[in-house]
């Protein structure tokens, strides 16, 4: 049995199947220990629309309280949630439009259940 096993990951190239179910638990498991990512699950949007944006400051302040409201004590500063987002696909930049504050492009914002 185990030999069976061997000889079908070897015929794969020892590279294991992506299975949905497992691909969803991991990402379970990243939003419950990584508040960044959770934040970027439950409140922010890719967009293809370049006016879309959030001031830099303002989605960290939404961060911190959304971290707040979940209880999470596991705050990143404002570096590692950059590099978080950045690592998300996040582009991240200073606006010349807007006095060259920094902002995340290409991005919304979602309205909380209750606030809807």
């Amino acid at each position: 049995m185990a030999l069976e096993g061997y000889n079908r990951l070897k015929k794969n190239g020892f590279s294991l199947k992506d299975v949905p179910s497992l691909n969803f638990a991991k990402q379970e498991y990243r939003n419950n220990v990584d508040t960044v990512r959770a934040f970027v699950a439950e409140r922010l949007m890719k967009s293809s629309h370049p006016e879309d944006r959030l001031k830099f400051s303002g989605a960290y302040k939404q961060y911190t309280s959304f971290c707040e409201a979940e209880g999470r004590k596991d705050v990143e500063d404002k570096k590692s949630f950059k590099k978080v987002l950045k690592e998300l696909g996040f582009k991240i930049g200073n606006s010349s439009k807007d006095g060259n504050q920094v902002y995340i492009f290409n991005v919304g914002l979602l309205q909380d259940e209750e606030e809807v």
